[in-house]
């Protein structure tokens, strides 16, 4: 039961926040932009066909052992697509080819007898999801190219008991090892993945200091008992939801150094009314403070170069954003359809002013 309570809490957050929306605007990190040409249908698969290469969107036969072709139409097989082998339960083994660089979301999300899984070398991100409650599979070895796991990629494998994270993967989100036997046999009060990657906190306490050695925070999803947190001075990202639904916590002070703020990472801190974000933070996801329904005043620093989608979205309490960039150039909306009362302050004849022009939103001039 406390599995489907933590996983419907979750998914619910997450199409509460981002909706039904993929994650194609982060994958144009890794995949070439290119021009969707046509869909091609063979005996076991379903191919999306771009200009400059190819996404297997849906697994067809019923093979026990698959190895996965390199190329279609002579065109690199690039990515796997999101549900792509979903409930392909005759499926035990899986062999990934040298060109696959992608795993999409819920990729091959409850394969209930899929117990091996072969990765290429040049993998470079296993997505949200990608393999949730596959519950035969029982050792993973994330090969060095790997950057990015998404939450709850493992999640619920219940007998996950090896996993093997490079420190090449430098960015975890929340859950992604949850519910396995990995997780589970872990001692330690802080567990670590990759490249010094805080993905679990198996304490009690409500101050909780964050190890000197943390890079990136991802632990702290859902720890509704938590009201103080102490970070280390040597990291350098939150994670995706890596404080989502964490109720209690009023104040947050993050480190100098830091430089990226995850997806929702904040998401769901009713309680938080003061947030101080370093000179150092160059990036503020989608959502990053979505929910946050009692932060009445935010600084966001000159050097942030990065405003995600909706980052203060029902953020209903909110009276002022103070710009230090007034050349910040922000790409998306700030709020959803609320917040119309908040003042935005930067300097006038700024890219801020005219962005608050365009979307109606209160500016005051520094």
């Amino acid at each position: 039961m406390k599995k489907v309570i933590s996983f419907l809490l979750i998914t619910l957050m997450t199409l509460y926040l981002f909706g039904c929306r993929n994650e194609d605007k982060f994958n144009e990190e890794i995949l070439i932009k290119s021009e969707f040409v046509q869909t091609e249908l063979t005996d076991d698969f379903s191919y999306d066909i771009y200009e400059d290469y190819v996404e297997i969107v849906e697994y067809k036969g019923s093979e026990k052992e698959i190895k996965l072709p390199e190329k279609f139409q002579d065109k690199k097989i690039k990515s796997i697509g999101d549900y792509a082998f979903k409930n392909c339960n005759n499926l035990v083994s899986v062999k990934f080819s040298s060109s696959i660089i992608r795993i999409g979301q819920y990729a091959f999300s409850e394969c209930n007898n899929l117990g091996k899984v072969i990765f290429n070398n040049e993998l470079i991100k296993i997505s949200n999801n990608a393999f949730y409650k596959c519950p035969k599979l029982n050792n993973i070895t994330i090969p060095s190219g790997v950057k990015y796991i998404g939450h709850l990629a493992f999640y619920d494998c219940e007998n996950l008991e090896k996993i093997s994270v490079p420190d090449t993967v430098s960015d975890i989100g929340a859950g992604a090892f949850k519910f396995t036997k990995w997780l589970e046999n872990k001692n330690e009060e802080f567990v670590f993945a990759g490249d010094n990657v805080l993905v679990a906190y198996k304490g009690d306490k409500t101050e909780v200091t964050v190890p000197e050695n943390t890079k990136q925070i991802s632990a702290f999803y859902d720890c509704y008992d938590i009201t103080n947190i102490n970070f280390n001075k040597g990291l350098e990202s939150i994670g995706e939801m890596a404080f989502a639904n964490c109720g209690q916590i009023r104040e947050i002070i993050l480190p100098d150094g830091l430089i990226k703020i995850n997806n929702s990472a904040f998401a769901w801190c009713g309680n938080l009314e003061k947030i101080v974000l370093p000179s150092t933070l160059k990036q503020i996801s989608d959502t990053a403070f979505s929910d946050c329904s009692s932060i009445g005043k935010i600084t966001i620093p000159k050097n942030v170069k990065i405003i995600g989608d909706r980052i203060f979205q029902r953020c209903e309490n909110l009276k002022e954003i103070i710009f230090e960039n007034p050349k910040l150039e922000i790409k998306y909306k700030l709020f959803g359809n609320e917040n119309k009362s908040v003042v935005i302050i930067s300097e006038d004849n700024s890219a801020i002013s005219q962005y608050c022009k365009d979307n109606n939103y209160n500016f005051k001039n520094v």
